[in-house]
């Protein structure tokens, strides 16, 4: 990919993954990364398993950096294929070889055969958290499905399995020796796993698409050591069978269509299906330690692009009482609403604030921390709409199982906070990830029986894996997080289900880093997991992304949604950094004086092209590539409405997206091909001096959706 296109993408002159290799036995696919790593387990074109991995983890959990020293693929026809993959964990003493072999009926099993062997040597002694084969499962035919488990500890008794429908925040299944479950519409995977003991974990606390049955066990001691000298050799079986022959000869013609295009049902405004929910109401972030009033006085630019924001209604701020200036962030934040809310000759508007506080671990410290908040707002002439109090230790994570931090609870700050802001909703939850509400869920009444108006918790697309498949992948998860907040977490509070979901941060970088410590630097933006800037918050992938997350409230109630910031790490204006570049976009905003224009990134024209409707549900006959978000808007030239048809390629291939004839209107679009163009100019979808490139559409047609394009249809 050419440097430039590679920018427009992902912000980044990184370039992607490399495809990976597709090998084939029946109706067996697999695909094989150059790292080794196996992809999209298929059969019959219907996916059983997302991934298979060898990783080695630090101490602190991270993945150790590999180099491939030898690789060798040999395919024998239709029913055998075999990989040979030899690579070295870098300045570790630590080798290993893979073997990955497919066989088809007849051979190993009795059914299709899929086998991964590994072999890992140390020539010195290796600390390490984890060290083996780790299995994801995907999502569809996976959640909520029957399975049979046999245990190591019980090697001849086969046991009742059921995968979670709702996110399990412990292990849902210890000491697997095998395991298998059957897929629609008919597929039998058995699983069996020898050289180590595993167990499964749910990865939707993560927003990872997948659970996971990795090794070795995490009630075993961690850190460990391998020992100079120790070998470690570790094995998955995989044998798939059809149920009948007739499951397998339909399986068999499925499998030979996929290498061709099969028709995809047009978008038609007869399948449009209007809804009651709104969306979701959209918030700003805003740290102290982001000093946006410092970047406002470097770029005054900066002031009236905001004000093209309208969809925009609150401001959150987020404090940490124990480490940052109170007063200082609470001066921003009105400052930043005040510049928000337009004025200075132009028209006004409303723009809530929020408040997020991180406050001590002990409550008469917490108390006076609230109350120089309180000062502070008052000072400043805000009025909080909401408040959310958190104690410091709890923006760490713990296993279910404890130990648990024995200060101040999180129910206790929020009853402190609904004493000292008796005019704010009070929210509970936390700020880290599902992962850390679903393990340490809220309980009511608070300890002053004051009420509770909404739940809380962030999300991150680059906790475990940030890879771009993987960001993209993790759409599918959140309506896997809305539905157990919805249906299993907030029903267990007696609250008369009157309780607000907010999502106090949801993009693809984190907020704070749960695992503990700070986020991690990325001098080389590259793709990086929980990077505190990730360069695809400047390239087109955000903006993709962006549409797909929005997408997925379309059936699910979510009241508010923190989706970036004006500057920043989430930021959708450009700053200058000190400790990294910004490639094309440093040397853009050079050309410009500060008083006149500043750079913009791509995301920042959807927001501001956004109108806060009802959504308008379509069908999607293409869930994972393509997103689609129906809004009901004013029509443009005034008097009655239209639809607002966001369309967003959420991968990096070329895609026809056909419209039936009953479509007519105009189609505007952002893609790699005028990113330097938009990044220059304040309207693009939007206002009397749009750029975006015009498509009138009469009687149907095409749209064609380039890498990570965005369209915006109006009808």
């Amino acid at each position: 990919m050419e440097k430039h296109q590679c920018v427009a993408l992902f912000g980044t002159t990184e370039q992607p993954a490399s495809a990976p290799k597709r090998c084939k036995v029946e109706n067996l696919t697999v695909e094989v990364t150059e790292a080794g790593a196996l992809r999209n387990v298929q059969y019959g074109g219907i996916e059983l398993i997302r991934g298979v991995d060898f990783l080695v983890r630090d101490e602190c959990w991270g993945t150790m950096k590999t180099s491939t020293t030898n690789s060798s693929w040999m395919v024998g026809g239709e029913d055998h294929f075999q990989i040979r993959h030899e690579a070295e964990v870098d300045d570790t003493g630590l080798s290993y070889k893979l073997k990955i072999e497919g066989e088809a009926v007849g051979g190993r099993c009795g059914g299709v055969c899929l086998t991964i062997e590994a072999e890992a040597e140390a020539t010195k002694d290796l600390i390490t958290n984890r060290l083996g084969f780790v299995v994801l499962h995907p999502l569809a035919g996976v959640v909520g499905a029957k399975a049979k488990v046999i245990h190591a500890s019980q090697p001849n008794v086969e046991k009742d399995f059921q995968f979670p429908s709702y996110i399990s925040p412990s292990q849902p299944e210890f000491d697997i020796q095998e395991l298998g479950w059957t897929v629609n519409p008919g597929i039998k995977v058995q699983l069996s796993f020898t050289g180590e003991v595993f167990e499964m974990e749910d990865q939707r606390n993560w927003a990872d698409a997948s659970l996971k049955t990795y090794c070795r066990p995490l009630s075993k001691p961690r850190p460990y050591k391998i020992a100079a000298g120790e070998t470690i050799k570790q094995e998955i079986l995989v044998e798939i069978t059809p149920v009948s022959k007739e499951t397998n000869q339909q399986l068999t013609a499925r499998t030979a269509q996929q290498g061709g295009r099969p028709a995809i049902q047009p978008l038609s405004m007869q399948h449009r299906s209007p809804t009651s929910l709104r969306l979701p109401k959209l918030a700003f972030a805003l740290q102290p330690n982001w000093d946006w009033q410092q970047a406002a006085t470097n770029n005054p630019a900066i002031i009236p692009l905001l004000q093209h924001l309208s969809v925009i209604e609150e401001v959150v701020v987020r404090i940490n009482c124990c480490t940052e200036n109170i007063a200082d962030g609470i001066s921003q934040c009105a400052h930043l609403v005040s510049k928000l809310a337009g004025g200075e000759g132009g028209p006004t508007r409303v723009v809530s604030v929020g408040v997020e506080v991180i406050v001590a671990n002990d409550g008469s410290k917490a108390r006076d921390q609230l109350l120089t908040v309180a000062e502070a707002c008052k000072a400043n002439g805000v009025s909080p709409a909401n408040v959310f109090a958190l104690p410091l230790d709890f923006l760490k994570s713990y296993q279910p199982e404890g130990p648990w931090p024995t200060g101040l609870s999180p129910e206790k700050a929020a009853a402190l906070a609904a004493d000292i802001f008796p005019n704010a909703e009070i929210g509970l939850g936390m700020l880290g990830n599902f992962t850390e509400l679903n393990r340490c869920q809220p309980r009511l009444p608070l300890p002053n029986k004051k009420p509770v108006h909404f739940i809380t918790h962030g999300i991150t697309s680059i906790q475990h894996d940030a890879s771009d498949s993987a960001v993209m992948q993790t759409l599918e998860t959140l309506p896997h997080i809305y539905n157990s907040v919805h249906n299993n977490i907030i029903p267990k509070l007696d609250a008369g289900g009157k309780l607000k979901y907010n999502l106090c941060s949801c993009t693809i970088s984190p907020r704070c880093n749960p695992a503990g410590g700070s986020l991690v630097k990325n001098p080389q933006q590259i793709r990086l997991c929980m990077a505190e800037y990730d360069p695809r918050q400047r390239g087109l992938f955000c903006c993709a992304w962006l549409i797909g997350m929005l997408a997925t409230t379309v059936n699910n109630s979510v009241n508010r949604i923190t989706i970036g910031a004006p500057t920043g790490p989430i930021g959708v204006l450009h700053t200058h950094h000190d400790d990294f570049q910004q490639p094309d976009l440093d040397h853009l905003a050079a050309g410009h004086s500060s008083h006149v224009m500043t750079i913009v990134y791509p995301v920042y024209h959807i927001i501001a092209a956004l109108y806060p409707g009802n959504i308008v549900s379509f069908p999607n006959p293409l869930e994972g590539k393509v997103a689609i978000l129906g809004l009901q808007c004013p029509a443009p030239n005034g008097g009655g409405t239209c639809v607002n048809i966001w369309i967003a390629n959420l991968t990096t291939e070329t895609i026809a997206f056909p419209l039936a004839k009953d479509v007519v209107g105009v189609a505007r679009y952002l893609d790699a091909e005028h990113f330097r163009e938009a990044v220059n100019t304040a309207e693009w979808f939007v206002g009397p001096n749009s750029k975006a490139p015009i498509i009138k559409i009469q009687n149907g047609g095409q749209l064609t959706l380039t890498a990570h394009a965005v369209f915006l249809l109006v009808v």
